[in-house]
């Protein structure tokens, strides 16, 4: 049995730890409302913007623009989305086995994979592992999360307007319900836009559908990147509100025996004092007769 005051401390360290892991999920609980609150708000701006792309798409040839059209080259441009820190649970594990398989597939398909990583984790792992990365981001922040990601679709356009990739692809964390996320992967680069419309409408444009599409395609391609990053980040809160969710009932499981082996430790101390009591007292006892 251990000591008293061996018990005594690891009880106080238990319940400091406890007290970190539940600040910290009041924290990324906070930072997850105001997240998901952008997310929401910017949603049917990106519906609108690829219904209106998809009624003036079918007017133009696909191979008129640059974005809807693939490049010829040999590699394949692939961002990865992870978090700058840890205690998230599985979050950025998960991720990078993901990038892991998609790097395969495109390798026994005769296709070399370059890297644009977003996230400090995913920078690190790729970088420590001589992986091709062409260029690398922090995450994109609460306060701007439009600027931060403007400014890496941005770069991911120009990189693949550049001709140096034939496709760009995303493996980031999205969510399937308000409380349930899966890694996932989507190609977002050249576009694809469904052409399927349900009323046939006959539309005049003005200026012509090849200068709107030059103007709307970029913007379309920003927003959904914006929707992808915003998404990804609410995802990695979560993950980091269930992570220190079970984190502190863990601490506070652990309290509860170390709180009862002291009480059982205390309990044994002081009978073990009583009986050297009685112990000395009836020895005395006997002496005296």
């Amino acid at each position: 049995m251990q000591s008293l005051r061996a018990l005594k401390q690891k009880i106080k360290a238990v319940r400091n730890i406890r007290q970190i892991t539940q600040a910290m999920k009041m924290v990324a609980a906070a930072r997850l409302q105001r997240i998901q609150a952008k997310a929401l708000s910017s949603s049917p701006y990106s519906n609108g913007l690829e219904r209106i792309v998809s009624a003036v798409a079918p007017h133009i040839t696909t191979a008129e623009h640059p974005l809807l059209k693939a490049n010829e080259s040999d590699f394949v441009g692939l961002v990865v989305v992870t978090s700058d820190k840890g205690l998230c649970g599985a979050y950025n594990t998960n991720v990078i086995r993901e990038a892991g398989e998609f790097i395969s597939e495109q390798e026994m398909a005769n296709k070399k994979v370059m890297l644009y990583c977003i996230g400090r984790k995913g920078i690190t792992y790729f970088t420590k592992r001589n992986s091709n990365v062409k260029g690398t981001a922090p995450q994109i922040s609460v306060r701007q999360p439009y600027e931060d990601a403007k400014r890496i679709s941005s770069e991911l356009m120009e990189w693949y307007l550049s001709g140096e990739i034939c496709e760009l692809h995303f493996v980031y964390t999205g969510f399937i319900s308000a409380a349930l996320f899966k890694v996932m992967r989507k190609k977002l680069l050249p576009i694809e836009i469904g052409h399927e419309r349900m009323v046939m409408l006959e539309y005049i444009f003005e200026p012509p559908p090849e200068v709107l599409l030059s103007v709307l395609l970029p913007k379309y391609f920003e927003v959904q990147v914006c929707q992808m990053l915003l998404e990804a980040f609410a995802c990695e809160q979560l993950a980091r509100v269930q992570a220190m969710t079970i984190a502190s009932d863990n601490a506070t499981e652990m309290l509860d025996k170390l709180t009862l082996e002291l009480n059982k430790a205390r309990q044994w101390s002081i009978t073990k004092e009583l009986l050297e009591i009685t112990t000395a007292a009836e020895a005395l006892r006997r002496f005296q007769r």
